[in-house]
């Protein structure tokens, strides 16, 4: 890694910053909008040329799968503003810092290094980087931190590097 990058920040985790890392972590995979498309196209399909009790399922099917795409995101926007309020830790002060064996993560009350081989995966978006060391547990990392000087890209190269591409 290049000594002339800042490699280390201080941040804090707003509560429209959890509710945005939230609604990354819920994104739905390719596989998910596949399957959740073929659904919605098959019920779609039997609502219009099925008869009876098949054509009365299959709109409600579709209405169903609709409706849970709609309403998921008002849905998980109300539990993430509910638990960042009730979730203390998240309100204070964050550390990061890349390290040529992992991520280390700080709070007042402790931290520790993430080793490159016990991440899970990872995944961002323009505004947050979400690294998970088990499949539903994830630290937020804001990319506003790069203006601290905190040099985002080098973080990103490293997790694909040493973790793989992101899921």
């Amino acid at each position: 890694m290049d000594v002339d990058l800042k490699l280390e920040a201080d941040y804090k985790i707003t509560e429209q910053d959890y509710v945005n890392a939230m609604r990354l972590n819920n994104r739905m995979t390719k596989k998910g909008a596949f399957i959740f498309g073929f659904l919605t196209s098959l019920f779609l399909l039997f609502s219009i040329s099925g008869s009876g009790a098949i054509q009365f399922i299959s709109i409600g099917g579709a209405a169903g799968i609709i409706l849970v795409l709609v309403f998921g995101q008002v849905i998980i926007s109300f539990i993430a503003r509910s638990n960042y309020r009730e979730y203390k830790t998240i309100q204070e002060s964050m550390r990061v810092g890349l390290r040529d064996d992992g991520i280390e993560f700080s709070t007042p009350d402790g931290g520790g290094l993430m080793r490159w081989e016990k991440i899970f995966k990872w995944r961002q978006n323009e505004k947050y980087l979400l690294i998970y060391p088990m499949p539903r547990l994830y630290y937020v990392i804001p990319k506003k931190i790069e203006e601290s000087g905190f040099h985002v890209p080098t973080l990103i190269s490293a997790l694909r590097e040493k973790v793989g591409s992101e899921a």
